[in-house]
């Protein structure tokens, strides 16, 4: 073969490897001030559950009022940067005290990962790292992407992937982050209303009774093996699809309505990648607002 078409033939795969393999990482950096010199003799998310009460209202998230006021989420992450169900096991205990120690880390390292980016539009773009392997924290005296706490989060829930439905990707295509922080003494009931949530929302779940397909949420589709596994634990049954997982899951009227739709194909939910940040929604609709007389 010609050199000269050997050196371009290397030199695109090159260009593919980089584009493909290569995309930016981010190391999270943390304020020394905001992370604890002693180990504290309890867990606390008060400053999360702060975060959260002052700039979450209906699943969007006020990042402009968070860029501006950023201490609570400073402090919390630091916490949770010394202490966490591996390094410090006597203070969580119990599954439901691990599960809630990852769901609300998850959710705090998203928020932070934003305003690594901010303002922006999305952080689910081509030219930004990419949020599940791209952001490094520093989580339970650990460095670890966003891809590993879920993976401890299925672990210390015991299996129960429901959980993912808990955790917002910073989109509107994404589980709506709830303005409380996840406690152990409500974990089953909060978990519930996540679930609901999910499945009520037309940007993850929609049934095309047209087209007999029901488009499903990106989690759900990358996590069906884990979704059947808890299905079939959960109901005593050998058999069983997403659609018949959705419907054990899901509260009536929803679950006639995904019961009806059993015999339909499925297929991949378009991901909104807009940031779900609630000035944005704002301006968009006072764009949208007709004109006073």
């Amino acid at each position: 073969m010609n050199t000269a078409i050997l050196r371009i033939t290397a030199a695109a795969s090159l260009c593919v490897s980089a584009f493909i393999g290569c995309a930016p990482v981010t190391s999270i950096r943390y304020d020394p001030a905001y992370i604890p010199t002693t180990l504290p003799s309890a867990y606390d998310a008060g400053d999360w559950a702060t975060v959260l009460q002052e700039n979450v209202r209906d699943g969007m998230v006020d990042y402009a009022r968070l860029a501006s006021d950023r201490e609570a989420l400073d402090r919390y992450l630091g916490l949770i940067s010394v202490v966490g169900p591996e390094s410090t096991p006597n203070l969580f205990r119990t599954p439901s005290d691990q599960t809630c120690y990852y769901i609300n880390a998850y959710n705090a390292c998203v928020l932070r990962a934003v305003l690594e980016l901010y303002p922006t539009s999305s952080i689910h773009r081509i030219d930004t790292p990419r949020l599940d392997q791209g952001f490094i924290f520093r989580v339970d005296r650990r460095a670890v992407r966003l891809a590993g706490l879920r993976h401890k989060l299925k672990v210390a829930s015991r299996g129960d992937v429901r959980v993912l439905f808990c955790l917002s990707e910073a989109c509107v295509g994404s589980p709506a982050l709830s303005e409380q922080s996840y406690r152990p003494n409500s974990l089953l009931e909060q978990i519930r209303l996540a679930v609901q949530q999910v499945l009520e929302d037309p940007n993850l779940i929609r049934v095309d009774d047209r087209g007999r397909t029901v488009f499903l949420w990106k989690r759900l589709m990358t996590n069906r093996e884990v979704c059947l596994a808890y299905y079939r634990r959960v109901s005593g049954s050998r058999r069983g699809d997403l659609l018949g997982f959705l419907a054990h899951v899901a509260e009536t009227p929803l679950r006639e309505r995904l019961s009806a739709a059993s015999s339909y194909g499925i297929a991949w939910m378009p991901m909104n990648r807009q940031l779900n940040d609630s000035n944005a929604v704002a301006r968009a609709r006072t764009a949208q607002a007709p004109d006073p007389d």
